[in-house]
């Protein structure tokens, strides 16, 4: 009905990279260029399938190593072809757009992510569109739940019982609490994340880029370096994000991409650096002169970390 791959239209303004966009991404109009994509997208990446908690959790669901190596190999092999996929279906359906003028008028000008539910609305049969939405459904759970319990297990862990041994009971009980609080959590959450970008899948990689240089820099340091300590580590990753953050609330023309390699850079650089001038030993006597207890200092850098998601996360602009 469209009239073959011929007729297939693609935007010019979404699909900007070409070979004439040879870029770095540092200008207003120089988005998607192929250096941000691919070292920023590089960082990006690595962070997300190599330490994300999500991702991590999912491993070691495994029964053995054999079977994490096989689906983390399965996961690399199939994920270039699914994009292809769904970006050719994002094709189709744009090219149905310019073809007709009563699906257009009907999606709304500053919300083009609804324009994949009302195709489905209107154009599929009913009972496709009963399959698709258990699809839905069903890849929607497996995302938000494994997303859900990382909070929860993160949560328990590292500010709850801080790795004593607990009666297994009660750590189940503390696990369903803090599953229910992180649930209700993201539900509110997710009213505000039409305000980060126009489409939804700018505004996931855009809030993951603030953060993912500076955790896969955490990781690199903690794997690699046996001078790095948690104090140096944990500045460096703070001031990697509030770095970023800052760079997002000034409007500063640096494509959100790069805040990967950016916020790595620096954590790594303060977290290396001042592990190599200030010994553990050294900057704990430094905390010491603050006015708190040692023992709840990690706490408070954790919850420090956690408030200033919540704020990134609702577009808390007076702060900026």
């Amino acid at each position: 009905q469209l009239g073959g791959s011929d007729a297939l239209h693609v935007d010019e303004d979404r699909s900007r990279m070409n070979v004439d966009d040879m870029n770095w991404g540092l200008n207003e109009g120089e988005e998607f260029g192929m250096w941000p994509m691919l070292i920023g997208g590089f960082f990006l990446y690595i962070s997300y399938y190599g330490c994300d908690q999500s991702q991590a959790q999912r491993s070691l669901s495994g029964k053995n190593m054999k079977e994490v190596r096989r689906a983390l190999m399965f996961n690399g092999l199939f994920r270039f072809p699914v994009v292809v996929c769904y970006c050719l279906m994002g094709i189709v359906v744009g090219t149905l757009v310019t073809k007709d003028a009563s699906f257009a008028a009907a999606i709304p000008a500053d919300k083009p992510d609804y324009m994949i539910p009302i195709f489905i609305l209107r154009f599929l049969p009913h009972g496709i569109i009963g399959l698709l939405l258990v699809a839905i459904f069903a890849a929607a759970m497996s995302s938000l739940s494994s997303a859900i319990n990382s909070l929860s297990a993160a949560t328990v862990e590292d500010l709850v019982f801080r790795g004593k041994k607990v009666d297994p009971e009660k750590h189940l009980k503390y696990s369903k609490m803090l599953t229910l609080f992180w649930g209700a959590v993201c539900i509110v959450l997710a009213f505000t994340a039409g305000n980060i970008a126009d489409t939804v899948i700018e505004a996931i990689n855009k809030v993951g880029s603030a953060f993912y240089g500076p955790i896969v820099a955490t990781f690199i340091l903690a794997i690699l370096s046996k001078k790095a300590h948690w104090i140096a580590v944990n500045i460096g990753l703070l001031v990697g994000v509030l770095v970023n953050v800052i760079i997002w609330k000034s409007g500063a023309p640096i494509f959100w991409i790069w805040w990967n390699f950016i916020g790595a850079v620096i954590t790594l650089v303060l977290g290396y650096g001042l592990s190599y001038l200030f010994k553990e030993d050294q900057a704990k006597a430094l905390l010491d002169k603050v006015d708190l207890n040692f023992k709840t200092k990690e706490n408070y850098i954790l919850v420090g970390f956690f408030v200033l998601i919540i704020l990134l996360s609702v577009n808390f602009e007076v702060l900026f």
